[in-house]
């Protein structure tokens, strides 16, 4: 995947453009573990923490947003499309403690627009945490998520599973 990318990036195509923003830490892929790292466009914006691309349903790891006839959930749908336009280029990175949902779809952190959607859900009031997964979460330790409400006690338990 790599080469492919590195052949994009030297194409210089749009599509390269768009990836290019998501560098982190001058590193051509923001993917870290073992799962899946997926590069594709927004097909649909189902609800706040559920996208489409083109082969699954993304699931944004450890991030909620309202449901439904919630209080919230206009805006926090309102918010994803901002960020993650259908069209737009994402980047998601399956989580590799909990790889897909009880409904199939695949759990992960999104980069879209140069952002961690699942941190800006978070930051902008439209999230909370699903602490009951913080266990399980490879995202656990990351600063958005011990920030909201996974604890660092939580994330112990899940380094030792993992060994």
């Amino acid at each position: 995947m790599i080469s492919a990318i590195a052949t994009i990036l030297l194409t210089g195509s749009s599509y390269a453009s768009s990836y290019s923003s998501l560098k982190v830490n001058n590193q051509a892929s923001p993917c870290k573990g073992s799962a899946e790292c997926l590069v594709s466009k927004v097909t649909k914006i189902i609800d706040g923490d559920t996208l489409q691309i083109s082969k699954y349903t993304i699931r944004l790891s450890l991030t909620n947003t309202p449901e439904k006839g919630q209080k919230g959930y206009s805006e926090a749908v309102a918010f994803t499309k901002k960020l993650c336009p259908v069209g737009s280029t994402i980047t998601v990175d399956q989580d590799d403690g909990q790889k897909f949902d009880k409904h199939k779809r695949l759990l992960g952190k999104v980069y879209c627009g140069g952002k961690i959607l699942n941190s800006e859900l978070l930051y902008n009031g439209h999230a909370n945490i699903l602490t009951k997964y913080c266990k399980k979460s490879e995202f656990a330790s990351e600063d958005w998520a011990r920030k909201y409400g996974c604890s660092s006690k939580q994330h112990h338990h899940l380094v030792l599973l993992q060994l």
